[in-house]
């Protein structure tokens, strides 16, 4: 009964040991919202929120997929297996680090932090977002009509519209001048 327990706890660390990343992920918008919602100030609110206009379209249509040893970013929805490859180089049970499989530096190293059951963190060098947006499961199909695009790329406009509302709210009372107790 020990030696059968004793190889059940084997597998079950093995299983957990990485191999339930595995599959597809897209950006969680609803969980970034709320996460940005109850972050605390920040003194670079005012980036942050340049970053989530600039690269929010960009996250709106991009997925992650962990094949054991291989990550791919790739279009949202696309089953070509194109996109930037990247090999894992490292792990530890929270983070696992990748490297681009091509030449090509400007991509970058990509680390995957793992949060909870539900949710990871994807870093990228040069992405400054990584540690502001969450990544959840997806089964991403692709999107073929005008109206799915807009129903999917709504939902994130409002979303992205929240967030740099909140942002740019913190970086105005930042900036707001305190007046003296006296004149």
């Amino acid at each position: 009964i020990i030696f059968l327990l004793s190889a059940l706890l084997a597998v079950e660390v093995s299983a957990n040991n990485g191999s339930s990343l595995n599959g597809t992920w897209a950006v969680d918008i609803a969980a970034t919202e709320r996460s940005v919602l109850e972050m605390a100030p920040r003194a670079d609110a005012k980036e942050i929120a340049r970053s989530f206009l600039v690269m929010g379209g960009y996250l709106a249509i991009t997925m992650l997929v962990i094949e054991d040893d291989l990550a791919t970013l790739a279009i949202y929805g696309d089953t070509s297996g194109n996109g930037a490859k990247f090999k894992l180089f490292s792990q530890d049970p929270t983070e696992r680090k990748y490297i681009s499989t091509d030449k090509d530096s400007s991509k970058g190293r990509l680390t995957v932090t793992i949060l909870n059951d539900k949710n990871i963190r994807v870093s990228q060098e040069g992405n400054p977002l990584g540690p502001f947006v969450l990544w959840k499961r997806a089964s991403p199909q692709p999107i073929r009509t005008t109206e799915a695009l807009n129903a999917h790329l709504s939902t994130w406009q409002a979303s992205l519209e929240k967030i740099k509302n909140h942002l740019f709210a913190q970086d105005i009372r930042q900036t707001e001048t305190v007046l003296p107790k006296r004149w």
